[in-house]
């Protein structure tokens, strides 16, 4: 759901604030259209579905420097990817698949299982194995994050937060 406004946005400017006459921020301008006989039609985020988002990247850390290579933490997990078309033909959740969890590993301390999906970690979405591995770079061994997993009970998948905190790599 959208907000049709017919405030003046110009093409390129997208993404800036739909207020009120006093001011008040009501939504995120995001399009426009434009074509023969159409003028002046735009559309906005209401402010009601994106207050909830800009919250979040207000709390969430950004990582900036990577972790030297040896100091990269370690969950102790053979992964999977889940792909849209696998999640859609088989009604999974696309993530990481946990093939297996090593023993004595951070995954099987935090409660990890076979089965779980990886969707998030640190609040950040998980998508595939190359998401993981990019993530993971920022992490280093003795840290502590929430990993939310998508896990198979009672006919359905659902989420379950888990306290990870990575191990190190065994050489």
């Amino acid at each position: 759901t959208l907000i049709q406004t017919d405030a003046s946005i110009n093409p390129g400017n997208s993404g800036g604030a739909l207020l009120t006459i006093t001011g008040e921020v009501i939504g995120i301008n995001s399009g426009k259209v434009k074509g023969t006989g159409i003028e002046g039609m735009g559309y906005a985020i209401p402010i009601s579905k994106a207050s909830p988002i800009i919250a979040d990247l207000m709390e969430h850390q950004t990582r900036t420097e990577k972790v030297a290579e040896e100091d990269i933490g370690y969950m102790g997990i053979s992964p999977q990817d889940v792909t849209g078309q696998m999640a859609q033909t088989y009604g999974m959740p696309q993530g990481v698949y946990v093939y297996s969890v090593e023993e004595n590993s951070a995954a099987e301390a935090a409660g990890m299982r076979k089965g779980d999906i990886i969707v998030k970690i640190d609040g950040q979405r998980i998508s595939s194995y190359a998401d993981l591995k990019t993530i993971m770079q920022y992490y280093s061994a003795g840290e502590t994050v929430t990993i939310v997993v998508q896990r198979f009970e009672g006919g359905e998948y659902e989420p379950h937060d888990l306290e990870i905190t990575f191990g190190r790599r065994e050489k």
